[in-house]
């Protein structure tokens, strides 16, 4: 069974006239679920896709450069690609997690996540540029060609 979206009431009413003219909605309706419906047991098992920053040699201290770690990180999470898209061109990558485990992690250089591809999160903690890092640089750069890993 399904009940009516959350769009507003005039866009409900639109929907609503549409629906009986063509013959399906503009807006489809909004699954209705019970408690009984949910698995909850996917979200409570450890993913597979979580990369803690400092596995791939991070310093969460912030005292040593971690540039190197987050590039080796965001080349393991690459890989992570479910086969799906989340649209034409960007491939999903599932919710790969890269995981900063609280720590503060001192960067000198961009980092760079290729385009074509989403679903990538990032949590727990903060990224510092360092001195030497470009003063027009940006922390992370989305959607540009990657820079060379040195």
């Amino acid at each position: 069974t399904t009940e009516p979206s959350n769009a507003p009431p005039l866009a409900t009413v639109l929907n609503d006239v549409y629906a009986r003219v063509y013959g399906r909605a503009l807006i489809p309706p909004r699954p209705r679920y019970s408690p009984e419906r949910i698995d909850f047991l996917p979200y409570l098992k450890t993913p597979s896709g979580v990369l803690p920053i400092s596995d791939f040699g991070g310093d969460p201290t912030g005292k040593n450069d971690s540039s190197a770690a987050f590039e080796r990180a965001i080349d393991a999470a690459l890989p992570l690609w479910n086969g799906r898209h989340l649209a034409e061109g960007i491939k999903d990558l599932g919710g790969a997690t890269l995981t900063l485990d609280g720590g503060i992690y001192l960067i000198s250089r961009p980092l760079y996540i290729p385009g074509g591809y989403g679903n990538m999160h990032w949590r727990d903690g903060s990224i510092v540029a360092s001195e030497s890092f470009p003063a027009d640089g940006f922390i992370i750069t989305v959607g540009a060609s990657p820079a060379p890993h040195f």
